[in-house]
């Protein structure tokens, strides 16, 4: 199922300069976080909510604008970017390019395990659920875990964002690397990695254009980089240069359907309320 992107237009616009495109997607962040926090009664929920999607859209804007290579890119990705805001206004977080994508995953989601256990505790020792005293004791427990480099943000956003009704964020990253994956003696790099802290579905998205294909080398190396991929346990999304350039929105919402109803049927149920 795709979804219709009426901010075509003004997303073409807005990818010619930074401030352009600033006054777009904060727009869109504004709307997103008004919405996020009408949905809950509790003023502390709000805020924090509020406070994870801000962040998080934020975060992902300036990615966006920063590390790509070409206005049609932004087009694609801000398309992708506006679906997020405008209907799953939590599910987003985009992450500059990652040189090892695989080893940064395994930290980021060993470190979502830990966060939700050290919730579990925390609930244990004091029997209480206020956000703010749970963060302070975040801060203690980290600072007596030796070596640790995880950042409180992210530890504390992870549980919120699981234990207020979240389904927690995809995360995005454009040229992500992975050095131990090789064809041919080559390391591989993938246009666009999706995945998630809290499960092991991961999705590569690959655009090519008909140039890259144009000897019988390139095509088998393109295929043979998809039956690795497959077999390391990775959804492959194939896309050709074309229709990225010509329907970048299309592109995008076949992507954002995709995550949304084959991934995770459950987003949009009533009990979520990180969904419209």
């Amino acid at each position: 199922m795709t979804s219709p992107n009426p901010n075509l237009k003004r997303i073409r616009e807005a990818v010619n300069s930074r401030d352009a495109w600033n006054r777009f997607t904060e727009e869109r962040i504004s709307e997103a976080v008004t919405w996020i926090r009408e949905q809950s009664a509790d003023p502390h929920v709000q805020e924090i909510c509020g406070r994870i999607v801000e962040t998080n859209l934020r975060r992902s804007a300036a990615v966006i604008f920063d590390h790509t290579e070409s206005p049609i890119e932004k087009i694609f990705l801000g398309s992708l970017f506006t679906l997020f805001a405008d209907f799953f206004p939590g599910g987003m977080v985009f992450e500059p390019p990652i040189a090892n994508a695989p080893a940064f995953m395994s930290a980021y989601q060993s470190m979502h395990k830990i966060a939700i256990s050290w919730w579990a505790d925390y609930a244990d020792q004091t029997e209480e659920t206020d956000w703010e005293d749970f963060r302070r004791w975040l801060e203690q427990r980290v600072s007596r875990t030796p070596d640790s480099t995880w950042e409180i943000d992210l530890l504390f956003n992870q549980v919120v964002s699981t234990k207020v009704g979240f389904t927690g964020a995809y995360y995005f990253v454009p040229q992500a690397g992975f050095p131990d994956f090789k064809i041919d003696g080559h390391s591989i790099r993938t246009d666009l990695l999706i995945w998630r802290a809290d499960n092991d579905r991961k999705t590569i998205i690959e655009c090519d254009g008909f140039l890259y294909h144009k000897n019988k080398q390139s095509f088998i190396s393109d295929r043979k980089r998809f039956r690795l991929f497959r077999h390391k346990g990775y959804d492959i999304f194939p896309f050709s240069g074309s229709e990225i350039y010509t329907e970048p929105e299309k592109s995008a919402g076949e992507i954002f359907g995709y995550l949304l109803y084959h991934h995770e049927k459950v987003v949009f149920s009533e009990e979520n309320p990180n969904s419209r």
